[in-house]
């Protein structure tokens, strides 16, 4: 696991607020882009259990689970 500080940052931040679903999709899509795939799943269904009508939820699972985008 690489310890990017930016990952970091926003992971503390959502430990502060986990209600805060941009924050949960941004810290998702960092995960995926640093190839950490396993947790942005994690944290995109989080964020869809809260709100499964979310899109731009629903397009970073499709990217994190290989699908079209």
């Amino acid at each position: 696991m690489s310890s990017d500080p930016l990952i970091a940052s926003l992971s503390a931040a959502l430990d502060a607020r986990p209600d805060d679903l941009p924050l949960r999709l941004h810290l998702a899509a960092l995960l995926l882009d640093a190839g950490r795939a396993g947790e942005a799943i994690a944290q995109i269904g989080q964020a869809l259990a809260r709100d499964p009508g979310n899109g731009e939820a629903q397009a970073l699972m499709q990217r994190a689970l290989g699908g079209p985008v």
